[in-house]
């Protein structure tokens, strides 16, 4: 049986296999495994119905079959239901401090130092007049508006962390649009992974995005790239 260890960076085009770079689309073990863009995100799927992406900043998504309810421990819990319980440390105690979950979840890398980030009182503080501005519709307020392009999700996705989380780093970033456009992405891919698909949050004057070569706008929310796996196209 073949193992793979598979590392996805930005700005890399493409995807190391056991240290050797492939271009995409990438299928191994006789199409078990399948490496592909979808959209501006890198796909990872597996014939055990494992499917995951990563936007190559720090958005990833997990998405496994019901029959690994309660058996997963990673930083995506236990997969039992109950959000109570998720922090398990590799020892199997819980905490509640997420940098203490995040820091022992740490995988090493050859090359790489990772550091732990901030702690507490060392986290940055947004000023209250920045955090005020970026509360608003032109900023992460975007997600929140009771009458903006995200309103038909919020019975189904609850706005706070993403919108708390947006509002965090784009203050730490200093305001980068980057950092935005990436925040609002992420809820509007979560709001589809839950049913209810988001149209024409991106405009001419909020986060534009220009379809690369072979691909094309399906519905205003994200690019969609070349075909992966099993598209039929």
């Amino acid at each position: 049986m073949c193992t793979y260890t598979l590392v996805l960076r930005k700005n890399m085009m493409g995807v190391l296999v056991n240290g050797v770079f492939n271009h995409l689309a990438l299928s191994l073990s006789g199409g078990a495994v399948q490496v592909f863009q979808e959209g501006f995100r890198y796909a990872i799927t597996t014939g055990l119905s494992l499917h995951v992406t990563y936007d190559l900043v720090f958005h990833v998504t997990v998405i496994v079959p019901g029959n690994y309810r309660g058996n997963t421990n990673s930083l995506s819990g236990n997969f039992n239901g109950n959000r109570g319980d998720d922090f398990l440390l590799p020892y199997c105690k819980l905490t509640k401090d997420v940098n203490t979950f995040g820091k022992l979840r740490k995988v090493a890398i050859p090359g790489k130092v990772c550091d732990n980030g901030c702690a507490r009182n060392t986290c940055p503080k947004c000023d209250p007049a920045r955090r005020a501005m970026f509360e608003k519709p032109l900023y992460c307020g975007v997600i929140t508006a009771p009458k903006g392009p995200f309103a038909t999700c919020h019975s189904k996705l609850d706005t706070e962390p993403y919108f708390n989380n947006c509002i965090f780093d784009v203050c730490a970033s200093e305001g980068d649009g980057n950092v935005l456009c990436d925040s609002v992405a992420a809820y509007s891919f979560n709001c589809h992974m839950a049913g209810v698909d988001i149209k024409n949050w991106r405009t001419a004057s909020f986060c534009p995005m220009k379809c690369p070569a072979n691909s094309q706008n399906e519905g205003g929310s994200e690019p969609a790239s070349q075909p992966g796996p099993g598209s039929g196209d």
